[in-house]
């Protein structure tokens, strides 16, 4: 048994850590995007620079909105090793980023962006130029060009990517994104922020003091309004003390949880007193939700209102007989009528009694 035990136990452990080394891979995946097939055919160097400092482009399109940039890759045919400018473009040509590179090596280079923070949404271009009028060390290929790669020329002219007697080619430029971007630490990547419109840098877009991500993922409340159901409580305090931040009356009492905390009674519970008789019934009528006998009559105000009595006075009916001592308490008439008779009768009782012994006094003397 103890080995059967220790078996499963690692079992259990083994698929634990597989679990988590799925997420982490999931969480840090990186894409890479690319329009060439990964050889130069054709180098740059051998139609020489052009004048006035062309911009090489490719246009990329992301698999998923928005992506963080975090490495461009170069290939570098001439052994020169230039220096140039890296720039990468937004759709609407505004820069994100710009940067001096200087190869290494011939080949495939690697430029690290992973701390610039170079968000991308939608189509975006990925330039370089040199620094000087020097030859080209940017790799070409000539095999199925794809059309994303261009020349932006001073004068801001854009012209696909060609080689006269060769013809259109690709710029041998690739990105390597990652889509598992979380840029405000919130527990939401920043695609899903923009499919609900919260702040990419914002934890707490509403600033309700809960995150965006605990408002989407754990409770279902509205990261742009502080106060999703509109009970006048922001989502954190209704959170807070344990009552529903998607629903005005949390304990469905007839009354509003603000109001509920305005008067003490408990938002928690219908009944807040436990007299049988909802809160939200009780304000209506005029009892106290707070007191199980409103009006001191030694009756509870449930039994009161079962009875057809009046739980906010101590006598219902008016006859100056306590409720709970009255034997009918719906009726002004009845105890004192009773009261009335039955003094009545005991005086006429005595005073026969009295006539009586009158008589018997006389016959004695």
């Amino acid at each position: 048994m103890k080995i059967h035990a220790f078996t499963n136990s690692l079992i259990l452990t083994f698929i634990l850590l597989l679990s988590l080394l799925s997420v982490t891979t999931f969480c840090e995946e990186e894409i890479e995007l690319f329009y060439d097939d990964g050889s130069a055919e054709w180098k740059i160097t051998e139609i020489g620079s052009r004048e006035g400092f062309t911009i090489r482009c490719v246009m990329f399109t992301p698999l998923y909105e928005p992506a963080k940039i975090v490495k461009l890759k170069f290939y570098i045919s001439n052994g020169s090793l230039a220096p140039f400018i890296v720039l990468v473009f937004n759709e609407s040509w505004s820069i994100l980023y710009q940067g001096v590179f200087i190869p290494e090596h011939t080949g495939w280079c690697t430029l690290n962006l992973y701390n610039n923070s170079i968000l991308v949404s939608g189509e975006f271009i990925v330039g370089m130029r040199l620094l000087e009028n020097l030859t080209d060390p940017l790799g070409v290929d000539c095999s199925s060009p794809d059309y994303k790669s261009f020349d932006l020329l001073p004068d801001g002219k854009v012209i696909t990517a060609r080689i006269p007697g060769v013809g259109f080619v690709d710029y041998m430029i690739r990105v390597v994104l990652n889509f598992e971007v979380d840029s405000d630490g919130d527990g939401l990547q920043d695609y899903v922020e923009l499919k609900y419109g919260t702040c990419l840098f914002m934890p707490d877009s509403d600033l309700d003091g809960l995150t965006d991500g605990e408002e989407i993922l754990v409770y279902g409340t509205n990261p742009l309004n502080a106060d999703t159901d509109g009970d006048g409580l922001t989502d954190s305090l209704e959170i807070e003390v344990g009552i529903n931040p998607l629903r005005v009356d949390s304990d469905g009492d007839e009354l509003g949880d603000k109001y509920e905390f305005k008067i003490g009674t408990n938002p928690l519970s219908p009944d807040s007193d436990h007299d049988l008789l909802l809160d939200g019934e009780e304000v209506k009528i005029g009892t106290n939700p707070l007191r199980v006998d409103s009006d001191g009559d030694g009756l509870d105000d449930y039994e009161e209102v079962r009875n057809n009595l009046n739980p906010n006075s101590i006598d219902s009916d008016g006859d100056f007989w306590i409720d709970s001592i009255d034997l009918y308490p719906r009726n002004s008439l009845a105890p004192n009528i009773i009261i009335f008779m039955g003094l009545a009768l005991l005086i006429f009782t005595i005073l026969y009694i009295s006539g009586k012994l009158r008589n018997v006094a006389s016959l004695l003397r």
